[in-house]
Formats: structure tokens, C-alpha cells, sequence
């Protein structure tokens, strides 16, 4: 028999897949409680800039592989002069008693409309937002009196009178700390105001703000602080963006920085634990083309690797949710008419281009092994000194349905034992590797299991992950 080089059947058969004991010598045990109630996993899915060139059938091809994904949330930005058809109008007064007209049939608007329309019906959360202030009032962020009234009726059109339940989250403007001459009390102004129109409308307990939108560590570090401190009691969640290094991720510092920026709130915030910390943008910043904004390893296996080591840790530090950036080429222009690629696929890009990129496979079993509402779980093995293993685990409320993923940042193949003693369903297992020459993949294009497995996530398993690649582990085929 032809040695496999990822997980060895053989090592699979030895654990006792069938009728083995729960425990074995030396195996890691998912013990460790880090969420009672996980928020899931999510993407970034814009209004697309150019609606008017994606088709029917490419729309379709977009929608069927949000379903597949299976986000539990989105993040979607839109610009604000999409909808409002009279924002140059003069407004002396400051724009205090100032009204506005809306135009809700604007191409872009349509875009946004269909995308709230499918995350209604599949009961996927959504955080809207604008990217900016309207530049033709040369406002510099968000503590003009004026945005935050046009902000307040738009979510009042969506939510209350159209009906958009969906939209959980209010982002009051895109990475406040890039805005040229921006300050955090600026910020924190706009955050009243914002919050003050929520009130007006109604809306305060259908929708929360989310905060600080900020990107970089550093960033985060001082201004979730101040966030927490200031105006805390108006927000939701709080939120950062952090597109980190490979070495920040292979390291393993990334689940450090998160447990700062968390610590750092929760000097200030005591209701931490129930807003909870996410990353409404989430990726890697090795690879990127600082001319074309476009990361030239978006198609590489290596990409997927490390977001999956990514979301494992910030999992592990204590994030309460994690936001891929992104879903679609085709949501970004760049000057020069082509789009950014950062996304999972482009679906105008040519025939490679609309195929599937690797670190969609990673994500989709990242997302439906980590869903909402089920209790993670960490191991020993992540707290081992200079450890190149970290994996995490999750288990739904019933108790009858999980999984756990084994990342391996190491050169060299190696081999653990796991059990997952908190899942007492399933008769079969199914064992994924995500990896360069070890993935795959359906005629669909989407990942399928290596090996199919009589036996419980709750008994000892033996697998054989190899080098910088995933192994991903449930009792649910997906």
C-alpha cells in the first residue's frame, strides 16, 4: 500500500476509529472553554461599485457560493452620495434642521438591495456602513451633524420601513485613523451623533454601533481603549481591522495581539463578554501590491494556510468573531478599470479568475466547523512551548454535531492524537486536508473529504498532519 502523505490511514486504523476508548496515552483533549456561544465566522461582501456589468448568471454564481461559504454575517459598505441625489445643496446653517432626497432605484442601491435581500432570507447577519464622509461637502469624518442625519435615514428606510432585519450592526465610517486630519474625538462625536439619530428613529435596540473600525495593532491598542472609555456604552461590538504579516501568523503572535487589544477594552468596558472584539476585516498584508492595492498571493495554497492559522488564533485570543476581506474581486475598481483581487474569486475575471481560489476551501470549513451559537473549545497543545501545532475545536448547542482543524506551521510532518470529548453524536467522520497536493476537490469546484471514517469525534484520533498544511475533522459532510 502506497504511503500516504497526510493523514496515514494506517495511523487512523491504529487509534481505533472503531470502538476505541475515549482517551488514549498522550492525546490532546479540546477541553478548554473559549466561548460559550461562539458569534461564527464572516466575510466582507460589498455593494459592487459597477453593478451594471456583473450579469445574471455571474449574480447567481456569487449567490450560490455565499450559500456554500455559509457566513454567519457580513460585513457591506456603500457610499452615501449613491443614495442621497441633493448632497452639494447649500447648507449655511450647518445642516441641523437640514432634509434630503433619497433615490433608492440608483443601480449601486439595487446592488446593495440584493444583497440584504439574500441575507434576509438565509438569516445572515449584516454590518452596514459608509466608507466616508460625502466628499462634496468636504467633511473629513464622521462628526458632521449632517452625516450622521442622512446615516439615521437611510437606516431608517432599511430597517424600519422596507423591513431589513438582517442589518444588526451600524460601522460609522471605514478605519477612522486613515482619514487625513481625523482625530478619536472626532470619532467619538460622530458616535454620539450617530447613535442620538439610532435613538430618533427608533432603532437603538434594533441595531448597534460598531467600533472603532480602526486598522493596525497599534491602532487598536489606543483607540479601543479610548473607545471603551468614552463611548462604550454606545457600542455594540467592537471592531478592528488587522491585516497582519506571515510572520505575525506563523509565529503565533497573532493570538497574542488580539488578547492586548481585548485586554485593553476590558479595562474600561466590563460588558465585553457579551458585545465581544471582532475583526470586520481580516488578511494578510505579505504579498500585496502597494501600486494596484491587490495581494499577488490571493491564488496561492499558502494564503489559505495562513488565514486558516489567522482565524485559529484570534479565536484563541478571544475574538468573538472574524470578517475575511473578501468575497469578490468584482465588488473594487482600481483606477486604471481593473478590480482588486483579494477576494475568493473574481467573478469577472477570466476563466481561471472565476475558478474558486484555494483559501475559500479553508474558509468554508472554517465557517461551518466554527458556526454560530456552538461552544469552542482550545487543547493543550497550543500552550506548548514553541509549539509549530494549534488547533481549536467547536460543538453545537445539542452536542450531537462539531468538529476540530489541526494547523501544522512546521517544515516537517507531525503527528498527534486528538478527542473532542464534548460531542456525543455521529457514526462517521470526515477527514479534510487543506494543503498544496493534498486538497480535494469536487467537479463543483468545492472541497471534499480524503477519508471517510466509522467512529466518534469523542474517541482518540491519530492523524499525520503535514507541513504547513490543515487537517479538518466532523461528523457532518460538508
Amino acid at each position: 500500500m502506497k504511503k500516504l502523505a497526510c493523514v496515514c490511514l494506517a495511523a487512523l486504523l491504529a487509534a481505533g476509529i472503531a470502538g476505541c476508548a475515549p482517551k488514549a496515552e498522550g492525546a490532546y483533549a479540546f477541553d478548554e472553554v473559549l466561548a460559550d456561544s461562539f458569534a461564527g465566522l464572516g466575510v466582507e461582501w460589498d455593494a459592487y461599485e459597477h453593478p451594471d456589468v456583473v450579469s445574471e448568471d455571474k449574480w447567481q454564481l456569487v449567490l450560490e457560493r455565499v450559500d456554500k461559504l455559509s457566513p454567519a454575517y457580513i460585513r457591506c459598505m456603500i457610499n452615501l452620495d449613491w443614495v442621497v441625489t441633493d448632497w452639494q445643496k447649500n447648507t449655511d446653517d450647518g445642516g441641523a434642521d437640514d432634509t434630503w432626497s433619497y433615490n433608492w432605484e440608483q443601480s449601486n442601491i439595487k446592488s446593495l438591495l440584493k444583497i440584504l435581500d439574500h441575507c434576509q432570507e438565509r438569516g445572515i447577519g449584516v454590518a452596514l456602513g459608509a466608507w466616508r464622509a460625502v466628499d462634496g461637502w468636504d467633511m473629513r469624518d464622521s462628526s458632521d451633524a449632517r452625516y450622521a442625519k442622512i446615516v439615521g435615514d437611510v437606516f431608517d428606510e432599511l430597517v424600519n420601513k422596507r423591513g431589513y432585519s438582517c442589518i444588526r450592526w451600524l460601522v460609522p465610517t471605514n478605519e477612522p485613523n486613515y482619514i487625513e486630519g481625523n482625530t478619536f474625538g472626532s470619532w467619538s462625536a460622530g458616535v454620539n451623533n450617530v447613535y442620538a439619530q439610532l435613538q430618533e428613529h427608533g432603532l437603538a435596540e434594533k441595531v448597534a454601533i460598531t467600533g472603532p473600525d480602526v486598522s493596525s495593532y497599534t491602532a487598536a491598542m489606543t483607540w479601543c481603549a479610548d473607545a471603551a472609555r468614552d463611548v462604550g456604552d454606545k457600542l455594540g461590538n467592537y471592531s478592528v481591522h488587522l491585516y497582519v504579516s506571515d510572520y505575525t501568523v506563523d509565529s503565533g503572535n497573532l493570538a497574542e495581539n488580539i488578547s492586548d487589544i481585548d485586554g485593553a477594552i476590558a479595562e474600561y468596558d466590563d460588558a465585553l463578554a457579551q458585545k465581544g472584539l471582532y475583526i470586520w476585516e481580516g488578511g494578510l498584508i505579505d504579498g500585496r501590491n502597494e501600486q494596484f492595492d491587490t495581494n499577488e498571493l490571493i491564488d496561492t495554497y499558502g494564503y489559505g494556510f495562513r488565514m486558516a492559522d489567522y482565524t485559529v488564533q484570534c479565536i484563541l485570543g478571544g475574538a468573538e468573531g472574524v470578517c475575511f476581506w473578501e468575497l469578490d474581486d468584482a465588488m473594487h475598481f482600481l483606477e486604471n478599470g481593473q478590480t482588486k483581487n483579494w477576494g475568493m474569486f473574481s467573478s469577472l475575471g477570466d476563466a481561471a479568475q472565476q475558478e474558486l481560489r484555494p483559501w475559500f476551501q479553508s474558509s468554508m470549513l472554517l465557517t461551518k466547523i466554527f458556526a454560530p451559537g456552538r461552544r469552542v473549545y482550545g487543547c493543550p497543545v497550543n500552550g506548548e512551548k514553541e509549539t509549530t501545532v494549534r488547533a481549536a475545536a467547536a460543538v453545537s448547542e445539542d452536542g450531537t454535531e462539531g468538529g476540530y482543524c489541526v494547523l501544522n506551521q512546521g517544515t516537517q510532518e507531525r503527528e498527534c492524537t486528538f478527542y473532542l470529548p464534548a460531542v456525543s453524536g455521529g457514526e462517521k467522520l470526515y477527514v479534510y486536508i487543506y494543503g498544496e497536493g493534498h486538497t480535494k476537490l469536487g467537479a463543483d469546484g468545492y472541497i471534499l473529504p480524503n477519508y471517510e471514517l466509522d467512529g466518534s469525534l469523542s474517541s482518540a484520533l491519530t492523524l499525520r498532519v503535514p507541513a504547513k498544511s490543515t487537517v479538518f475533522v466532523t461528523n457532518v459532510k460538508y
